[in-house]
């Protein structure tokens, strides 16, 4: 049995998705799942992302998934460089 506290404020946005790219930069499956947020996320020939499931259909290129994907590497990168050589 677990307990949790009660909290009264909301949880801090930036906190939760920054708890979101490092799970996903430690993950076995980093590379897969990489590549499937990549997928079909092109610019068009207006700089917009031609991703046919964005909500919007004029979302700037690079759009948030893609921003989400270099967040992720980046974070992957920044910890093997903070590893003490084996």
């Amino acid at each position: 049995m677990f307990v949790v506290a009660h909290r009264s404020d909301p949880p801090d946005p930036n906190g939760v998705y920054g708890s979101f790219v490092r799970e996903l930069a430690a993950s076995p499956e980093q590379a897969s799942l990489l590549v499937r947020l990549r997928l079909g996320h092109g610019p068009d020939e207006f700089g917009w992302c031609s991703h046919p499931g964005h909500e919007h259909h004029w979302e700037r290129h690079p759009c948030p998934t893609l921003l989400l994907a270099q967040l992720v590497e980046q974070n992957n990168r920044q910890d093997r460089m903070e590893l003490p050589p084996s």
